[in-house]
């Protein structure tokens, strides 16, 4: 298959994916005809109130992902150092690349090859107000052709599209879900008239002990220090109404 049919049909499948897991696999199986087996995308997070933002996507051996992380490689690995820097492509085997590599950088590449992941290219992933992320692509079996680092940044870049856009569907449905349970909301409506706990017990048909945890449940979950914050938050957020 030509390197255009290639594109064309990831780029047309790519458009009716619903979530990460197909994601996942149809760009496995987008790669195998270029010779690679192997891929791993990753935001790349600096700081820690993105840690809720990251993305995480691969085929990569769970042999190779447990010794990454069992050793923090993250802290001195040179294909994210470079992906924050460049924008295009990169060959694990360039010059380049290889020159100013240091010697506990070279220990990844090396603990990568025993594990089966030998020759590989890092495609750089940016896009304003996003986490800028990774894609490593990568084969065991032989050296790859340099030429097919045009259709990797192509189908990267398509690739991290279509993941920013399945994380927003995913924020946008978990707003759309409501927060607080029903009963929490029943007895945050009738907390709004200033009822004790034992009234609208009386009134649910429910222990007085029983409304006092779904109201400290509410509050909880509305980040309110008390009753009335509470029921406030709830209003401007329309959980529960007048």
């Amino acid at each position: 298959m030509q390197h255009f049919d290639l594109l064309s049909s990831f780029i047309e499948k790519t458009d009716g994916i619903k979530n990460f897991k197909d994601l996942e696999e149809h760009f496995a199986h987008a790669i195998r005809p270029l010779g690679y087996e192997f891929f791993h995308y990753s935001s790349i997070n600096q700081l820690l109130e993105h840690q809720k933002d990251i993305i995480s996507l691969g085929n990569y051996p769970e042999s190779w992902c447990d010794e990454y992380m069992e050793n923090d490689y993250a802290r001195i690995d040179i294909t994210a150092k470079l992906a924050l820097k460049k924008h295009l492509p990169f060959f694990w085997h360039d010059p380049k690349i290889l020159k100013d590599i240091t010697e506990e950088q070279m220990v990844i590449f090396h603990k990568a090859a025993e594990l089966g992941l030998r020759y590989g290219v890092t495609v750089p992933l940016h896009k304003n107000h996003a986490l800028p992320a990774v894609l490593n692509i990568s084969s065991g079996k032989q050296e790859l052709p340099t030429h097919t680092h045009h259709i990797l940044h192509l189908m990267g870049l398509y690739l991290h599209e279509a993941a920013l856009t399945l994380q927003a569907a995913e924020k946008a449905h978990q707003k759309q879900k409501p927060l607080l349970s029903k009963r929490e909301k029943e007895c945050l409506n009738w907390a709004i008239f200033g009822n004790t706990d034992n009234q609208i017990g009386q009134i649910l048909d429910i222990s007085h002990n029983t409304v006092h945890r779904h109201i400290e449940s509410a509050k909880r979950k509305l980040s309110a220090r008390n009753r009335i914050q509470a029921i406030t938050t709830a209003l401007k957020q329309r959980e529960i109404h007048l």
